[in-house]
């Protein structure tokens, strides 16, 4: 539920922004970029490849923060993802902290193979799909009680429509551990038709949430086609599975 707090703290910044803003009789409005955001295993890693580690020798091009990825990190990106799109009238730019190797979503060795770690798939349809005007979007969603960040929606969403090419995109999350979250879509303004695309990035047959991409696994976890999405008019029903991140591209019309 990392994205709660992400939440409140654009929230926050934008209106100690606008405080300012009102308080000296500015006109300008200052909109945000949100840099060097991520999922980072800072605690509990005490390998060669830390920071710490690193700078206790002299190295040429050492391995540095090679994080590995799995299910429930592609989860918590897509909901950044979400917070950082539903904010898009004032975060005008935000920067993951590095692609390659380093806390990143694709991981190489010198001279062999590149993969996609399991965060690479929320970041590469989104940069893909989110297209033309953010969808305001409220949720009406059940809870999961959290540790640091209270009470979270179990589903978290946003959405875009491409007016141009008659087609809104929706990305979705379940952050329940323990079952699916049964959601209906109520397309406000629209009518739907046909489901272009479909995918789920969910814990793969046989593994678990801390599933990951290895150099010698590289595809355990992926996106697949989310089966029964169905669309009636102005409304659109799905399952999302137990601790999973959707896509889903509707053909729409105007209604």
């Amino acid at each position: 539920a990392t994205a709660v707090d992400m939440d409140h703290f654009i929230d926050d910044v934008v209106s100690t922004v606008d405080a300012v803003r009102a308080a000296g009789k500015h006109k300008k409005y200052v909109n945000l970029s949100f840099d060097e955001w991520n999922v980072w295993y800072q605690t509990g890693v005490d390998t060669d490849d830390q920071p710490h580690n690193v700078g206790k020798t002299w190295r040429e091009h050492p391995r540095l923060i090679e994080d590995t990825y799995n299910v429930t990190d592609a989860v918590v990106v897509g909901t950044l993802l979400n917070s950082l799109l539903r904010h898009g009238d004032r975060v005008t730019i935000a920067n993951q902290a590095q692609l390659v190797n380093v806390i990143a979503p694709i991981r190489s060795e010198e001279g062999g193979p590149a993969w996609r770690q399991s965060i690479f798939w929320p970041f590469a349809r989104m940069a893909e799909l989110a297209r033309g005007r953010i969808l305001r979007t409220s949720v009406k969603s059940e809870k999961v009680e959290t540790a640091k960040f209270g009470h979270a929606d179990l589903v978290d969403v946003s959405s875009t429509w491409d007016e141009e090419n008659g087609r809104v995109a929706m990305f979705l999350a379940n952050r329940s551990l323990e079952g699916p979250a049964e959601v209906e879509v109520s397309l406000l303004g629209f009518t739907g038709g046909r489901v272009i695309r479909a995918e789920v990035l969910a814990v793969p047959e046989g593994g678990n949430r801390f599933s990951a991409n290895t150099e010698k696994d590289q595809h355990t976890v992926g996106l697949h086609t989310l089966e029964g999405v169905a669309v009636d008019g102005g409304r659109m029903t799905l399952t999302l599975p137990a601790l999973s991140w959707a896509v889903v591209e509707l053909e729409v019309t105007t209604a």
